[in-house]
């Protein structure tokens, strides 16, 4: 029978590695495996140990953390860190750069590290100090800022009043309280600002309200409502303490007055624009002198088409002149002749021309001045808007509104004429 001899192994003291009882010294660092009990003895202060074997292995107790003391340079180092923080978030939303306070800030820190803490609190308090200037002047230049736009609405007669706002910020600063002097600036400066977006608004409509008030002077058509409209807002805006209630109210009464001119004035214009049409058809079209007046005309048309009622109104003015300086032709004498009396009398009874007839001499004549408006160059303006006035006639004679169309297809003959002049 046979038998097998179970190897054990320990553990050394020194390194730890695991060692054949058998073995005279350690495999790993060449300790002597004889000398393990008396290391253990000296490893324990209190008691003896037992030779360790696989599996069991003593362990030191963990030592107590000692207590250290604060700095107290590096805990005002902290406190300054964290009031440089809460500055320069104030200052960001006064919109001023902060960039130079950021490259000293790193620089603090690099000297924290370096064990320097003194220099490193006396580069934070540095740039704390600035901070705070600059923060004062900040506000200082928004104050001034709001007192000037203020003031710059109220010469345009804007009753604006933020008075009491601005002494209540300047009160927040000299008590030290900076963040509640930002917050009521920024909600001062936010409310200003919507009044003078709305103010720019209803200024545009008083604007053009001026400008069609003196086109209608030119063509004889005031409205009298649109004067009281403009009164209406004149003394809405004379009103203290104005809101922005206050101005949407003012621009909906001048929104209507301008609708009121904007419907008042094109038929007056256009009125007006068909006697002069009227008074040139008694030049003939080689007539020189005649054709600034027709050129004038159609400009003065065109404007007209487009919503453009005061340049439709400044070639209006000029047109009269240029009508003035002609000199009409006198008219036919009356003849003595019994078969002209007769003629013309015959011509005076004669019978309206037939639907059936005048459709055809219109459609004729739109045919002619289709064929001219293809003859322009396809990029010009002056196409564009008479293909339109071809189209529209074209609508009128399919709804067989014939004297519509003959005025339209007129209308654009002479604008041809005009634009287009014959050589004489």
């Amino acid at each position: 029978m046979s038998s097998t001899l179970a190897s054990s192994t320990s553990d050394c003291p020194v390194c730890e590695a695991e060692n054949p009882t058998t073995a005279t010294s350690c495999g790993t660092c060449g300790y002597p495996t004889g000398l393990a009990v008396d290391a253990l003895r000296g490893l324990s202060d209190t008691e003896a140990v037992a030779v360790p074997t696989s599996g069991t292995r003593p362990k030191a107790p963990p030592a107590a953390p000692r207590p250290v003391a604060r700095d107290p340079t590096a805990e005002q180092v902290e406190k300054t860190a964290h009031e440089l923080d809460r500055t320069l978030r104030l200052i960001s939303r006064l919109g001023v750069a902060t960039a130079d306070v950021t490259v000293e800030l790193h620089q603090a820190a690099l000297t924290q590290a370096d064990g320097r803490t003194v220099e490193a609190l006396s580069l934070l308090r540095s740039a704390l100090a600035r901070l705070h200037q600059a923060t004062n002047d900040a506000l200082g230049r928004r104050l001034r800022s709001l007192e000037e736009r203020e003031g710059a609405m109220r010469t345009e007669g804007v009753a604006v009043s933020i008075g009491s706002d601005i002494v209540r910020i300047r009160a927040e600063v000299d008590a030290g309280r900076p963040e509640q002097a930002i917050d009521r600036l920024i909600a001062t400066d936010e409310q200003l600002g919507r009044i003078e977006t709305d103010w720019k608004g209803l200024k545009g409509l008083l604007r053009q309200i001026d400008r069609l008030r003196d086109s209608a002077e030119v063509v004889g058509r005031p409205v009298a409502e649109v004067e009281e409209s403009v009164e209406q807002v004149k003394a809405l805006l004379a009103q203290p303490d104005l809101s922005t209630e206050t101005l949407d109210e003012g621009a909906q009464i001048a929104a209507r007055a301008l609708m009121l001119l904007n419907e008042a004035l094109p038929p007056a214009i256009e009125q007006e624009l068909d006697r002069h049409a009227q008074a040139l058809e008694a030049f003939p079209l080689d007539h020189a002198p005649a054709r600034p007046a027709r050129a004038v005309h159609a400009e003065a048309t065109r404007h007209l088409r487009r919503g453009k009622l005061v340049e439709a109104t400044t070639r209006l003015r000029e047109l009269r002149v240029a009508i003035n300086e002609l000199k009409l032709p006198e008219p036919a004498p009356e003849s003595s002749d019994p078969g002209a009396e007769s003629a013309a009398e015959a011509s005076a009874s004669a019978e309206p021309e037939p639907a059936e007839k005048a459709l055809g001499r219109l459609l004729t004549k739109a045919r002619g001045l289709a064929a001219r408006v293809r003859s322009l160059p396809s990029d010009s303006e002056l196409a564009y808007e008479a293909a339109g006035e071809i189209r529209r006639a074209t609508e009128q004679l399919r709804a067989r509104k014939l004297e519509d169309a003959d005025a339209t297809l007129s209308r654009l003959m002479r604008t041809l004429e005009a634009e287009v002049p014959q050589e004489p």
